[in-house]
């Protein structure tokens, strides 16, 4: 007999007041073939959606049962891994859904019948060298990589595991498409968005409303820390920008502003002028949003709704079309980029400029100095400029 219950999600906005997202839980407790107790859950917004989930995963337990003694399977842990992480806000629900979608698709048919405690690096090793993945792709490799790595780790913070056989798993090398035109264009980028944004300062350009936005990406900020900045997050008269919280998109669409980064660590940014200037255009507009959880956010559309991360990816590239085109020249491939590169042009331009890892670090909002260094392509002035006060050495 399955019980139901409810469960609230609260999440506090920035100017106070409570969000409260409610969902529902069905859960049985049964035993498998070999008398071990399994707790199945589903996970919905309404009862009816919970008890179908339930079915759906008692339907995928009881299909297909452990062939193998030892504890809970990989495929078990992996259920109780993503929905721990979701109660506890430490992954994003399309993150979760993304590694998911890519553990029953690479590794559960090799891995998910096998308990946790007899996975070993060469089990793995070979999972990570199966053709077909290998097929798919390095990033698709790395992707998989990450996401027992993930999982595993989970297991030995909670004490399922001892060691993370991971560990002893070379971490795949892959760089992709998009990784490898950040880098071979990144001189280029880096002069045209400095041209960019003096062509959106322009008050007289056809996409002046969106400057403020398009300006706020060159400071280094995540998506969803952008859309998630409130007027609360800024200090002393606007000359520091404090990076606290982040604009989450749930599985079914709706959006939400969860009071903590990606790497659960606040920062301080010290604005320099133009971009008080910039945000203060933004607050001149005095659009009123239409829900009460985001009245304080500073970045809305004109009918006061939050901008979508895909609006915000269609604001980056329909200005940045209009731009390279707007005196008749015709629009190559590279010359446009996905939003999330101009973390990198950032990282770039800071390192250009003289600014050292550990401060790029703290402005970016990276965990590492090495990530610091991943988003950080040097350009060939740069280059050539070291090359030439080396020079002088002789």
């Amino acid at each position: 007999m399955a019980s139901l219950y409810q469960r609230s999600e609260t999440v506090m906005s920035s100017n106070g007041t409570e969000h409260t997202y409610d969902y529902w839980i069905a859960e049985e407790v049964l035993k498998d073939e070999e008398g071990r107790r399994l707790q199945v859950r589903g996970r919905g917004r309404t009862p009816r959606q919970a008890n179908q989930r339930l079915r759906n995963n008692l339907q995928k337990r009881l299909g297909r049962p452990s062939r193998r003694r030892g504890g809970i399977t990989t495929d078990q842990y992996v259920e109780r891994w993503l929905e721990q992480s979701l109660d506890a806000h430490s992954i994003k629900p399309q993150t979760a859904e993304a590694h998911k979608r890519r553990y029953r698709k690479w590794a559960s048919p090799q891995i998910g019948s096998t308990p946790l405690e007899e996975l070993t690096p060469d089990t793995l090793k070979t999972l990570l060298h199966n053709p077909e993945l290998v097929h798919a792709g390095p990033s698709a490799v790395e992707a998989v990589y990450k996401t027992l790595k993930a999982l595993l780790n989970h297991a030995v913070k909670n004490e399922v595991l001892k060691t993370n056989p991971m560990n002893s798993v070379s971490t795949p090398k892959a760089r992709s498409k998009v990784n490898e035109e950040d880098i071979a264009h990144a001189d280029k980028r880096a002069t045209i968005a400095r041209y960019l944004i003096r062509w959106l300062k322009n008050p007289d350009c056809p996409y002046h409303e969106h400057y403020p936005l398009i300006f706020a990406m060159f400071l280094g900020l995540r998506r969803a820390e952008t859309l998630g900045i409130t007027w609360d997050c800024f200090h002393q008269r606007m000359t520091q920008l404090e990076i606290k919280q982040q604009l989450i998109r749930r599985n079914d669409g709706t959006y939400f502003i969860q009071p903590e980064t990606k790497t659960k660590q606040a920062r301080t940014l010290i604005l320099p002028k133009d971009w008080i200037a910039a945000f203060k255009l933004q607050r001149d507009k005095k659009i009123e949003a239409q829900e009460e959880w985001a009245q304080n956010l500073v970045f809305l559309k004109n009918n006061g709704k939050p901008i979508t991360y895909p609006e915000y990816s269609r604001i980056w590239h329909k200005t940045l079309e209009a731009y390279m085109t707007k005196d008749g020249k015709k629009l190559r491939e590279d010359d446009i980029w996905r939003p999330h590169s101009n973390r990198k042009i950032t990282a770039s331009l800071l390192a250009s400029q003289g600014v050292s890892p550990q401060i790029a670090q703290t402005i970016l909002g990276h965990q590492s100095e090495a990530m610091t260094h991943y988003y950080t392509t040097i350009s060939k002035q740069a280059q050539k400029d070291a090359m030439n006060v080396y020079a002088e050495v002789f």
